[in-house]
């Protein structure tokens, strides 16, 4: 269970939100609903993380979080998307038993508001004359 993040000094236990968004991001896995059976937007810290996961702008992660989480949006869950280790997620999805199939998009365009482009369009960019 992921208790909410609350003052003082407690936040959610980084290990469960490491294996959630392994979980999320294994296709092996999919379909995968996220939901908080208590609404206090567990839910919405977990896609925040896995949307930096996928590389989109804090900006645009933000965005979606006060969306959904309408009046009983947290400062404190925006800091923890903010500042979770990334690497926890990742490390123990490339060390997965089914190869670690991640499901990662490093693209931009739709799915990836404020995203980097991925690395063949930067090696498209790099090739042509300036």
């Amino acid at each position: 269970i992921l208790t909410p993040n609350q003052e003082p000094f407690f936040t959610m236990d980084h290990s469960i939100v490491a294996t959630a968004l392994r979980t999320a991001l294994d296709r092996h896995e999919h379909p995968v609903l996220i939901h908080s059976l208590r609404g206090q937007q567990r839910a919405g810290v977990l896609v925040g993380c896995l949307r930096r996961l996928q590389r989109w702008s804090l900006a645009a992660i933000f965005e979606e979080y006060r969306r959904y989480a309408g009046p009983s949006s947290s400062l404190l869950d925006l800091q923890y998307i903010e500042l979770f280790d990334l690497s926890l997620a990742q490390q123990q999805s490339a060390a997965s038993p089914r190869g670690g199939d991640s499901g990662i998009s490093s693209g931009g365009g739709q799915d990836c508001p404020g995203g980097e482009p991925s690395s063949s369009k930067k090696a498209d960019a790099a090739a042509e004359p300036m």
